[in-house]
């Protein structure tokens, strides 16, 4: 049957699959807000500067996974290491500037 693991606060079961292997399912973490406190995330405004033609394939797959497409074209995306990764990747082609309060 379902084996029930205790690690931490996350509860895991371990299951069999149809082809008899183990498989681990964890339940998500409950988001716990902590009283009083109003978090504000930051927003960066990212703008692609130059064209993508000729560039090396990881650069403009990290351009791409920013939502920008055209030369001149804006995006507004929340501050995250994953959008950070991205900037840094493909430095040379794009602007980025923080904005407060805006929606995308």
């Amino acid at each position: 049957m379902a084996e029930k693991k205790k690690t931490g606060t996350r509860k895991t079961t371990t299951r069999k699959t149809a082809r008899g292997s183990a498989k681990s399912t964890a339940s998500p973490k409950k988001a716990t807000a902590k009283a009083g406190k109003t978090e504000t995330k930051k927003t960066l405004r990212v703008t692609l500067i130059r064209g993508l033609a000729g560039k090396r394939k990881a650069h403009i797959e990290a351009v791409r996974s920013l939502g920008l497409r055209k030369p001149g074209q804006s995006r507004v995306l929340e501050e995250n290491p994953m959008v950070r990764g991205n900037i840094r990747k493909a430095h040379y082609l794009i602007r980025v500037e923080e904005v407060e309060n805006e929606a995308s």
